[in-house]
Parts: C-alpha cells; sequence; structure tokens
C-alpha cells in the first residue's frame, strides 16, 4: 500500500533553504530537486584561484518526517559509529545534531529541528569552517541562532578536533 505524501509535511521540507546572506563568503546554492517530503540541494564553494584544485561543494538533503525524526537521527549517529567515522554531538545546532568524519577526511553534519532533518555532506575540498557555514545557514533557516563555526586558518589540536567531531589530520 502507497502512503501519499503530508501535503503540509512535504510543504516545510521543500521550504527550508539559507539565505543568501547567511551562505559562507563566496558560497551560492547551485541546484535543487524535489522528491517526496524531501528536498536535495548543492552548494558550490568560491572557485579556486590555482587550476590544479577543485571547487569546494557541499549536497545538502532535507527532509521531512512525518513521525521517526529523532529515531532516524540517531540511527544515522549510530551507523556513522558503525563505519568507523569519527562522530561528535553538536549541541549548537537544532534539537539534535552530530558531526562525523571519515578515514577519507570527508566531513558530514545532521541536525533536527522538530521534524525536519538535515543532511550535509561535503566535499574534500570544503573546509571545517565552510561546512560548519553551511550548517549555520541551515540552523537559521530552521529557527535557530545559527550555531558555532569553527574559526578560519586555525589548525584545531586533536582535542578540540575530536570534540567537534573531526580528524585534525584534515586541517594539516
Amino acid at each position: 500500500m502507497i502512503v501519499p505524501a503530508d501535503a503540509g509535511c512535504q510543504q516545510e521540507a521543500w521550504d527550508v533553504t539559507p539565505a543568501a546572506e547567511d551562505l559562507p563568503a563566496g558560497w551560492t546554492a547551485s541546484a535543487s530537486q524535489y522528491d517526496i517530503d524531501r528536498k536535495t540541494m548543492s552548494f558550490l564553494g568560491p572557485t579556486p584561484q590555482d587550476e590544479a584544485s577543485s571547487q569546494a561543494v557541499v549536497y545538502a538533503t532535507v527532509t521531512c518526517f512525518r513521525s521517526g525524526a529523532e529515531d532516524g537521527v540517531n540511527r544515522s549517529r549510530a551507523a556513522a559509529e558503525a563505519a568507523g567515522q569519527s562522530v561528535a554531538d553538536r549541541d549548537d545546532l537544532g534539537e539534535q545534531a552530530y558531526s562525523a568524519v571519515d578515514d577519507s577526511g570527508a566531513a558530514f553534519v545532521q541536525m533536527r529541528a522538530g521534524k525536519i532533518v538535515v543532511y550535509l555532506a561535503a566535499s574534500g575540498d570544503a573546509s571545517a569552517t565552510e561546512l560548519d557555514g553551511l550548517a549555520s545557514a541551515f540552523d537559521k533557516a530552521l529557527g535557530g541562532d545559527g550555531g558555532t563555526i569553527a574559526p578560519p586558518d586555525v589548525i584545531p589540536t586533536d582535542g578540540q578536533a575530536i570534540e567537534r567531531g573531526l580528524s585534525a589530520e584534515i586541517f594539516r
């Protein structure tokens, strides 16, 4: 049996878009795709100055859960840990959030506000500060205060990196 989408829930997911002025400097929304109860977006970073570098990209998925949003985030966090990712709670974003880094250095953030869950996945060319900036923009779009953004050009100590769910090695 196919359950029809809750039009209100779907519209809530589709309406979550960070304001352009809240994005990190030089970042723009690139494309959006609308699905049942979900919207996916891609964001492009500034064009690199050198031709050998790739442009940073962050992919965002905004999903409205008719029920079970908190459990969905809990299961995602547990799956990240089971996959061997470095995972840390993010009390500064939404009602529930965590960040994760995998062995390749790819960084992720997932946050929940009510029944809306936002998942951000950064390319290796996006800095932790840029990913935090996008997470902050989404937090504001969900009614939050924007959380905490890691300062640029600072190499965190291993303890600070672990606290933020990151590997200090990706900054070196």
